[in-house]
């Protein structure tokens, strides 16, 4: 298995690599563009897919979701996934940089959207037949647009992808406000506790320190955390963690001992219990499982 391939958006815009924003029908980017789907990779720029016929899977994150028609993706960048799909899949797919959007929305940035704010909300959402038809509306006059050379392109390609984040971002709230009774206030606490964790989880595994930095008491920030998605700070600082672990062991050019030891183990079996106390695998036995499933 080769090291875990990161993709930039000139990768599938050969013919002007300063732009910013792609979009096309699936089977013509799979066909083109990305043909090793089953490889996982990562992008530095954002992606948005509609599948509108076939079936298969997306494992994103190492968290595998079915694929179907009227399943909908939002991947930020980063994030580890690949496909399996059947042959008769298709669909709709853009990719644009933060610039490309920041470009037009200066107030308004991607972390306010839920599935790019925070990782504990799904990537995934699965439409009814009514909505997969308004969201494929959405997809076609943004390839429409796309392809053509009209006054003021670029200004109606942002408000279309606005309008498609805006619409899945109301989907999104709807499915939360049944599933979470938390106010708003805590998620936007959670939020700046991911960014934080984010920017912090190799150097400091203290929910304290966390706490300290939001200027609230540790308490209060798992009262936050219960509330919001049923786990503890601790709890969340320890899947950041095991999904870089987890990143860095699928990639081959690290060795287990050396992976510990940069997310900041000293103790390379205190790091293999915790893992395996988060998996029910050792570092090991997720190595050798997933050299297994991309060698067959």
């Amino acid at each position: 298995m080769n090291k875990t391939i990161i993709l930039s958006l000139d990768s599938f815009v050969k013919n002007d690599p300063s732009d910013q924003f792609s979009t096309s029908t699936l089977s013509y980017h799979l066909e083109h563009h990305h043909k090793q789907i089953d490889i996982p990779h990562k992008h530095n720029f954002y992606t948005t897919v509609i599948f509108t016929k076939g079936t298969g899977t997306h494992e994103i994150d190492f968290e595998i979701f079915n694929v179907s028609r009227g399943s909908i993706f939002m991947l930020h960048p980063g994030r580890t996934h690949y496909w399996k799909l059947s042959e008769d899949i298709e669909g709709f797919i853009f990719f644009h940089t933060e610039n490309f959007y920041n470009q037009l929305f200066v107030q308004n940035t991607l972390p306010h959207y839920p599935f790019f704010a925070s990782t504990k909300n799904t990537p995934c959402l699965q439409l009814n037949e009514q909505q997969t038809q308004e969201f494929i509306s959405y997809f076609e006059t943004l390839l429409q647009e796309y392809k053509g050379n009209h006054q003021l392109k670029n200004r109606k390609i942002h408000i279309f992808i606005d309008l498609i984040y805006i619409e899945l971002t109301r989907l999104i709230e709807h499915q939360l406000k049944k599933n979470s009774p938390s106010p708003q206030h805590y998620s936007d606490r959670l939020i700046q506790l991911e960014l934080l964790i984010d920017q912090h989880f190799v150097r400091e595994k203290s929910p304290r320190k966390y706490a300290e930095w939001m200027n609230i008491t540790p308490k209060h920030l798992n009262r936050i955390t219960r509330m919001s998605v049923n786990k503890t700070t601790t709890q969340l600082i320890t899947e950041r963690l095991i999904l870089e672990a987890k990143r860095m062991i699928s990639n081959p050019n690290f060795q287990l001992a050396q992976i510990a030891e940069k997310l900041g183990f000293e103790d390379y079996s205190y790091f293999s219990k915790l893992f395996k106390k988060s998996t029910g695998q050792t570092p090991m036995e997720f190595k050798k499982k997933y050299e297994v499933d991309f060698t067959k």
